[in-house]
């Protein structure tokens, strides 16, 4: 029999060695033992993890090669293994065992290693028999998954649940042809992978696979998909990081596998729904969508039914009560009957079929006389460096449910508008560079941020719908390479807030929705966190933009729009458009012509080249002319293309459109000149362009574009539009 090799610790785990074969042959591994072991004659719930192919290793120097990833680095880490059943409410310890595979394997264990691991582990350690649960990463998945699907019904009857992650199929075709019996065994399955992970696929095929078997599951098997992971190491810390929650179940990995447990069958308790806030509107507006969360420890959130009421249907009408979301995020969105105002109650119930929980809230609607134009400033971050003083409105905390009503303006009046976090962010920080350059510096300190697993959204209601609005975003954050992105419907943009003091990103003339509403969410467009410090929302008279006619000279001031055609010569667009085809450094065009056909002094030249030019554009004349809107040169890690323009009229400031498309592939181009750039989508765009606007040429009249991926690995330009106006007057912050 093996045993722990002189109590010599790693990684905060005992060195320990397990037999693997029936005449004991011995492996290396890494044994958690909790704080209260060695003064407690209790059993303890053990996890058995399996590592992935990468953390093979040899010898007691090899298991540092378990302390990379997943669980066995987060007890390396300090954490020690515990949580909360959600059936009895205790708090448990685990025992954690993570035997290696020799590097010469170069995989990981399954059921034919377990069976002899699991005998000595129960012999030598006081495991609780009706909690053993089995997990791995990678190829560790595929082993987690033989656990159940070796025609060992004895061995399974010893498992309560298991948990693969990102698991990398199964090791045997034998194996998955046997997933449809997993219902059969009493086994719990709950398998996770990245949302972008090749195997997610497979996840939840077996999912499917399982839950339609004969017999089914007593518990339906679930597979979850993490946002924006793929096959690395991302996906899996997620999914044994404590604190990572799922929108199926609400519960950390450890919470779940403890709702698990031999012999006893699961009670039914009651769902739950998170507390929604009263809510104060005008007359002729809506609450936006106001989110909420609904979790059940037995019943996943897709299967949970939400209803809600009206305590006073004149002034809000059933169908004027509007549910929205799936999984665990769900939206109520209430629509006051036009003319009336008042209060009511409005009740937002969850049913799991048999239990139910309700939360109940008020709604007043107010009204409030028309207003002009104005700009309304809000301030994110902790609490303890909030702004005060005329014109400010704070939002302290990240979670959601704070906010503001009727906030003020930036000459401290009064207004309708309500801006409330309608989803978490991941925290609030005062980690913004000290400055004062364009806010407060109270306001430029503290912030709310968003990271790979956490979206924080904000909702702003009671605008007007015969408005247009600019929102313009400020983050600044100590040497953190984060560059976040700021979405409203299809449209983003980006702002590097490393040491961040005057820079700030806009998203002009947005349309509200009918009801008065905009909703930006906050995530990270590179960094792993994008952050928002502060907010400006500004009000502009004259309804929705209807879309401009094309440009034409101004006579007073000359100036003029210059459209440019990139991509192939065979694809070269006719009249009054300059095209410079190819993609390798040339002369271009010289002596531009304008859209009204007049020629310019200006020069557009590749001067450094493209890596290649294509006709691979979306087939589409939503905005430009088809063969416009086909061709494109792109960017890639090994040719960075250049565009300089070149006898500009120094006096003057410039806005430059740009315009990408690319069939089916996922780019998104980055536009660079100076300091400034933007972002574009170009995957199957017909009609979104990004712009950078009032840029300054240099004392020679120039400009110098650079093209390059923002992800994606390759960025591409098809179209771009290069417009003359006066220098723009400055904008107060006052």
């Amino acid at each position: 029999m093996a045993g722990a090799v002189q109590a010599e610790t790693i990684g905060r785990q005992l060195v320990d060695q397990y037999p693997i074969t029936a005449w004991n042959s011995p492996t290396y591994g890494l044994t958690y033992l909790p704080p209260s072991y060695a003064n407690s004659t209790a059993q303890y719930p053990l996890i058995i993890f399996l590592h992935g192919a990468g953390e093979v290793g040899d010898g007691v120097a090899g298991l540092n090669n378990l302390l990379g990833t997943a669980l066995p680095q987060k007890i390396a880490q300090g954490w020690n293994p515990q949580a909360v059943n959600p059936i009895d409410g205790r708090t448990y310890e685990f025992i954690v065992v993570s035997p290696q595979a020799p590097s010469a394997s170069r995989w990981s264990y399954s059921y034919a290693h377990l069976q002899h691991i699991l005998r000595d582990v129960q012999a030598r350690y006081r495991v609780d028999p009706a909690r053993v649960y089995v997990t791995g990463v990678s190829a560790g998945g595929a082993g987690t998954w033989s656990t159940v699907t070796n025609n060992d019904a004895t061995f399974a009857a010893k498992i309560a649940a298991i948990l693969p992650v990102s698991a990398a199929g199964t090791n045997t075709g034998a194996e998955e042809a046997n997933i449809p019996g997993i219902g059969g065994t009493g086994v719990n399955v709950w398998t996770i992978c990245g949302a972008n992970d090749a195997w997610m696929a497979k996840a939840n095929q077996f999912v499917g696979m399982i839950n339609g078997g004969n017999p089914p599951p007593a518990q339906p098997a679930v597979a979850t998909g993490i946002p924006g992971a793929d096959h690395t190491a991302a996906a899996w810390n997620a999914a044994y990081d404590p604190n990572w929650r799922s929108n199926v179940f609400n519960l950390s990995a450890y919470e779940w596998l403890l709702r698990s447990k031999r012999g006893a069958a699961l009670s039914n308790t009651a769902p739950t729904i998170s507390p929604i806030g009263d809510r104060t509107i005008s007359a002729g507006g809506s609450t936006g969508a106001i989110a909420f969360t609904v979790g059940d420890t037995q019943t996943a959130a897709t299967a949970l039914v939400v209803t809600a009421s009206s305590s006073n249907p004149t002034l809000v009408p059933a169908a004027n009560v509007v549910l929205g979301g799936s999984g665990a995020d769900r939206t109520v969105t209430i629509t006051p009957a036009a003319g009336q105002s008042g209060s009511a109650t409005i009740t937002v119930s969850v049913s799991d079929g048999s239990l139910s929980a309700a939360r109940a809230f008020a709604l007043t609607v107010n009204a409030v006389a028309a207003t002009g134009d104005v700009t309304v400033r809000v301030d994110f971050g902790p609490a303890a460096v909030m702004t005060s003083g005329t014109g400010w409105n704070g939002i302290p905390g990240y979670s959601a449910g704070h906010g503001v009503a009727n906030a003020v303006d930036s000459t401290g009046a009064g207004t309708a508008l309500d801006i409330a976090i309608t989803r978490n962010f991941v925290w609030a920080a005062d980690r913004g560079v000290a400055s004062s350059a364009l806010y407060p510096q109270t306001a430029q300190r503290g912030w709310v941020a968003s990271d790979l697993t956490t979206t924080g959204a904000i909702t702003i209601s009671d605008l007007d719908p015969a408005k247009t609005y600019d929102l313009v975003f400020f983050g600044s954050s100590i040497n953190d390479a984060w560059v976040s992105r700021y979405t409203v419907g299809s449209r983003f943009v980006t702002l590097d807030a490393n040491n961040n003091t005057s820079r700030t990103a806009t998203l002009a003339d947005l349309v509200p929705t009918a009801g008065g509403t905009l909703v930006v969410s906050v995530t990270a467009e590179s960094g792993g966190t994008g952050c928002l410090n502060v907010l400006e929302i500004r009000s502009r008279s004259g309804g929705n933009p209807a879309p401009p006619p094309p440009p034409t000279p101004d006579p007073a001031t000359g100036d003029v729009t210059l459209l440019v055609d990139f991509g192939p010569a065979s694809l070269a667009t006719p009249g009054n458009w300059n095209n410079v085809s190819g993609h390798q450094a040339s002369p271009g065009v010289v002596n531009a012509i304008a859209t009204n056909g007049t020629r310019t002094a200006v020069s557009i030249a590749i001067t450094q080249g493209f890596v290649w030019s294509d006709g691979s554009g979306v087939a589409s004349s939503a905005l430009y002319p088809q063969t416009a809107q086909q061709g494109w040169v792109a960017s890639n890690q090994h040719a960075t293309g250049k565009v300089t323009i070149g006898n500009l009229d120094p006096a003057k400031s410039y806005d430059l459109v740009f315009f990408g498309s690319r069939i089916e592939h996922a780019w998104i181009a980055r536009y660079t000149v100076g300091s400034a750039f933007t972002t574009l989508d170009a995957r199957n765009n017909t009609k979104q362009t990004a712009t950078l606007r009032d840029l300054v040429p240099t004392s020679n009249g120039t400009l110098t574009l650079t093209v390059t991926a923002d992800s994606g690995e390759t960025g591409c330009l098809n179209v771009m539009e290069i417009r003359s106006h006066a220098p723009s007057a400055p904008v107060s912050n006052g």
